[in-house]
C-alpha cells in the first residue's frame, strides 16, 4: 500500500513524498527510521478506485458523529460490565443500524478474533473512526487502560457534537432574519415598485430624486437579472477555485480572529477546541509530538496550523513551546499562561483538557451573546430599509393625492 507523507527532519526541514508500507503504523516507523517526523501521512489516493463497476461516481457513506459516540459508549459500558472486546463488538454490530458503520464493526470484529490487536482492525476502518482516534486507542492498548481512552473519546465526540449544536442554535436565529429580509427587499424591489412606476407614468408626474432612484434600481435588476443572478452564484465560485489559495486563507483567518467582537468569540471557541482535543489524547497516552500532528489535521485555520508547526518544531529542538503561545496573539491570554505553567509541571494533559472545557464555554457564553445583538440590529436594519422603500413610494402618493383634491 502506498502513504503519501509530509515530514521534517531534525533540523526543520521539510520534505514530502510517498513510500510503500503495509499498514500507516508501518509508514509512520519508516520515516521515524530515516530521522523524519511526520506532519501529515495519509493513504495515497487511486482515482481508479473512485469509479464503480458500472461507471459515473459512488457516493461515499456516512457516518455521523453521534453514531460513533453512541458506539464508543456502548463500549465503554460492556467493558466496564466485564464483556469480552470481541463479545463486545459482536454486541455492537448486531443493533447497529447503519449498514456501512455494522459492516466496518463486522469486520473489526473479525479482525480481533483472528488475533489482531483492536487498534490495528480499527486502523483498516480509519476513515470512518479518524487518526485522532485510532492513535488514541492505540496508546491505550500499549498502556491497558482501553476502556479510560475510550471513556474519554466517547467524552470528547459528546463535547463536540454539544459545540456543533449550540453553534446550530446561535446563529439559526439571525440567518433566517437575514434571509427572510433579503427576500422581502427583493420582492418590494422587483414586484411591488414596477406597480407604482406604471402609476407615476399614467399621472404624468415626475417623482422626487429618491424614488427615482429606487425606480431604476428596480428597472435594471428586472432588466438584467439573468446577469446579476449569475454574478451572485458564479463570483462566490470563482473566488473560491480560484482565488482561495493559502494566503488568501490566511487573510481572512487573520480578519476573523483579529475582529473586535468576532475575533474573541472565534479565539475562544477554536482555542478551546485544539486544547480539549489535545489534553484528551495526551491523557490516552498519545505521544506530544503525535498529538500536535494530530492536531494540526483536525483545525481549519491556517493560523492555528501555523501556529502549530511552530510549537511542533520547538519541542523537537528541546524547548518548551510554551513561549509560543505566549506570543501568539489567536491564543486567549489566560489560557497560554496556564498551559505554559502545566507544561513546567508535568500534567499538561490534565490543564489542557480543563482550559479547554473552560474556553469553549466561554466561547458559546460569547457567541450567544453576540446573536442577541445581532437579532435587534438585522430586525432595525430592515426596518430602516423598508422604511425607506415605502416612504419613497408613499409620500409622492399622497402628495399627488393632495393636489388631486
Amino acid at each position: 500500500m502506498q502513504f503519501a507523507y509530509s515530514a521534517k527532519s531534525l533540523r526543520g526541514e521539510a520534505t514530502a513524498g510517498v513510500l510503500d508500507a503495509e499498514t500507516i503504523a508501518a509508514a509512520r516507523n519508516l520515516l521515524r527510521e530515516r530521522g523524519l517526523f511526520p506532519v501529515s501521512l495519509t493513504v495515497a489516493s487511486d482515482t481508479r478506485a473512485r469509479l464503480p463497476a458500472g461507471g459515473g461516481w459512488k457516493r461515499k457513506p456516512r457516518v455521523s458523529k453521534q453514531e460513533i459516540m453512541l458506539l464508543t459508549q456502548q463500549m465503554v459500558i460492556m467493558s466496564r460490565a466485564g464483556v469480552d472486546l470481541a463479545e463486545s463488538l459482536q454486541n455492537v454490530a448486531i443493533t447497529c443500524r447503519n449498514p456501512t458503520l455494522k459492516t466496518s464493526l463486522e469486520a473489526i470484529y473479525q479482525d480481533v478474533s483472528q488475533g489482531l490487536s483492536f487498534s490495528a482492525a480499527m486502523r483498516k476502518q480509519i476513515h470512518l473512526f479518524g487518526e485522532a482516534y485510532v492513535s488514541s486507542v492505540a496508546a491505550g492498548e500499549a498502556s491497558g487502560k482501553v476502556a479510560d481512552v475510550l471513556s474519554r473519546m466517547a467524552e470528547l465526540l459528546k463535547n463536540e457534537i454539544k459545540l456543533q449544536t449550540a453553534l446550530r442554535s446561535a446563529l439559526a436565529y439571525p440567518i433566517v432574519l437575514t434571509v427572510v429580509c433579503v427576500f422581502v427587499i427583493s420582492a418590494l424591489l422587483l414586484f411591488v415598485l414596477p406597480q407604482f412606476e406604471q402609476v407615476f407614468a399614467d399621472m404624468g408626474t415626475i417623482p422626487p430624486a429618491t424614488t427615482r432612484m429606487l425606480l431604476d434600481l428596480s428597472g435594471e435588476l428586472r432588466g438584467r437579472l439573468w446577469l446579476y443572478g449569475g454574478l451572485l452564484v458564479g463570483v462566490p465560485c470563482l473566488i473560491y477555485k480560484f482565488l482561495w489559495t493559502d494566503r488568501t486563507r490566511r487573510a481572512v483567518d487573520n480578519f476573523a480572529l483579529r475582529a473586535m467582537v468576532l475575533g474573541e468569540v472565534l479565539q475562544s471557541l477554536v482555542s478551546g477546541r485544539l486544547f480539549v482535543m489535545m489534553g484528551t489524547m495526551l491523557q490516552s497516552g498519545v505521544p506530544l509530538i503525535q498529538a500536535l500532528q494530530l492536531c494540526r489535521s483536525a483545525m481549519r485555520s491556517i493560523c492555528y496550523q501555523e501556529l502549530l508547526d511552530t510549537m511542533q518544531e520547538e519541542v523537537l529542538n528541546g524547548r518548551s513551546f510554551g513561549r509560543v503561545l505566549n506570543n501568539a496573539k489567536i491564543i486567549p491570554v489566560g489560557a497560554a499562561q496556564m498551559v505554559g505553567t502545566a507544561e513546567q509541571s508535568g500534567k499538561l494533559g490534565l490543564v489542557m483538557q480543563m482550559v479547554g472545557e473552560y474556553y469553549e464555554a466561554e466561547g458559546q457564553r460569547k457567541l450567544q451573546e453576540l446573536a442577541k445583538l445581532l437579532e435587534p440590529a438585522i430586525i432595525i436594519v430592515m426596518g430602516v430599509v423598508v422604511a425607506f422603500v415605502v416612504a419613497s413610494i408613499m409620500l409622492p402618493m399622497l402628495d399627488i393625492s393632495s393636489s388631486a383634491h
